[in-house]
């Protein structure tokens, strides 16, 4: 494939001989994974909000620390590999089963992760169309590497976005969502973005994450996977004082919005693409200065971020599906003034929020029918100690599960207690 590129602040003219439409992806042009993914689709004008949209971008809004630009340290480096790139040998060093990369990969001669802790980089072999993704990446010797672990795009052009293994705490995709140069440069972003925050909750994710790293145990904390847009009704180009770069950032919030994907040290930061020429003494290049963004975390200042927005769920529809029933429920100590309980967590399609245990008084050879909510507990505790018995009493307790909107699931099957008279 022959590629042309000029960058310019504002425009970048690819030529391509593939004759591919703009949605296509190549080592100069377009955008990874196909149109279809949770990257690439558009936010639907009918978008239906979280409901606890407004109090979760408050706490984005305004907790302390910068909403900026990851350019540097932060930076994702992305190389490209192509049929006459050496390859060389890969390792895991963590001890979490299968390595998913594969143990020969070829990774160009200057490659090297960013100098953050993550220890980051992405390597697109388009000879066979997959991308690589590190995790604590490191050169070891001259075709030698290894890395704590990674992750594989097998069709880094149709993909749905879904990866073989993680580099991301959310087992998303380290590619997907990154800010390109050459992006900046044409002044347009065509797909969501990909955010690191350190309001992301403990325990608690959505789809499409699969996991978190998050700490934060805030009632207003944003879930790993959540999506986040920036009201599609304000006209950025009246912003005063907004930069080149800042005004690109904005219009792809409105369109394709953003995906928390890691826990970090500012409420939020937007990854950007680390370029070829940064060094430690010239840590952003020419086309982000030109751009307004002159500095490693850059603070996005001019965006309003009090104006975000939390879509419940990645494609915009309502979630109205229950979570799974939890598992078995098990009795566990029992006296004459409480009842300790326990039993298997339960997931859900989004995002499980608590567990309510309910209870009913019953005589022998009856059928439960007055259940009462008589406990909650918030997830991942799977274990609740009932006060509230009385002495020679019979009762079936049950577990139900609720996720974040309000969703809830049938009730587990039950376990019959008589708590003793004396």
């Amino acid at each position: 494939m022959i590629v042309r590129t000029t960058l310019v602040v504002g425009l970048a003219v690819a030529c391509s001989s593939s004759g591919k439409g703009e949605s296509a992806y190549g080592p100069n042009f377009g955008r990874p994974f196909a149109d279809g993914s949770y990257w690439n689709r558009a936010i639907p004008a009918d978008a239906v909000l979280d409901p606890a949209s407004a109090a979760t971008v408050r706490a984005l809004a305004g907790a302390p620390g910068i909403r900026g630009a990851a350019l540097y340290a932060f930076g994702i480096p992305i190389y490209d590999a192509f049929e006459d790139t050496p390859y060389a040998e890969v390792t895991c060093t963590e001890q979490w089963g299968h390595c998913p990369l594969p143990s020969r990969i070829r990774i160009p001669v200057d490659a090297r992760p960013h100098t953050g802790s993550d220890g980051a980089m992405v390597v697109i072999d388009w000879t066979e169309g997959a991308a690589y993704e590190f995790w604590h990446a490191k050169r070891i010797s001259p075709g030698k590497w290894s890395a704590g672990w990674g992750a594989v795009v097998p069709d880094v052009d149709e993909s749905d976005g879904e990866v073989g293994g993680h580099a991301t705490a959310a087992e998303m995709s380290r590619l997907g969502g990154v800010i390109r140069e050459r992006e900046i440069a044409r002044g347009r972003i065509m797909h969501a973005l990909s955010f690191s925050s350190s309001l992301a909750c403990s325990n608690t994710f959505r789809a499409p994450a699969h996991k978190t790293d998050g700490t934060s145990t805030s009632p207003n904390c944003i879930p790993e996977g959540t999506r986040l847009q920036l009201d599609p009704t304000i006209d950025v180009n009246k912003i005063p004082g907004i930069t080149p770069g800042e005004r690109a950032v904005a219009r792809a919030l409105q369109t394709y919005g953003g995906y928390v994907v890691d826990t970090g040290g500012a409420p939020l930061t937007v990854s950007f693409e680390l370029p070829a020429t940064a060094t430690d003494t010239h840590q952003v290049s020419n086309v982000y200065r030109q751009a307004g963004l002159e500095w490693d975390y850059f603070d996005l200042k001019h965006i309003p971020w009090q104006k975000m927005r939390v879509i419940e769920s990645w494609d915009g529809t309502a979630d109205t599906t229950p979570p799974e029933i939890p598992g078995k429920l098990h009795q566990g100590e029992v006296t004459r003034g409480s009842v300790d309980l326990s039993w298997a967590a339960t997931t859900d399609n989004v995002s499980l929020a608590r567990y309510e245990v309910v209870r009913a008084e019953v005589k022998s050879g009856q059928t439960p029918t007055n259940w009462t909510v008589v406990g909650t507990v918030g997830v991942p505790t799977t274990t609740f100690t009932d006060k509230t018995v009385r002495p020679g009493v019979r009762y079936v307790y049950a577990v139900r599960a609720v996720d974040r909107f309000g969703n809830v699931s049938d009730r587990s099957r039950s376990v019959t207690v008589t708590v003793p008279k004396s």
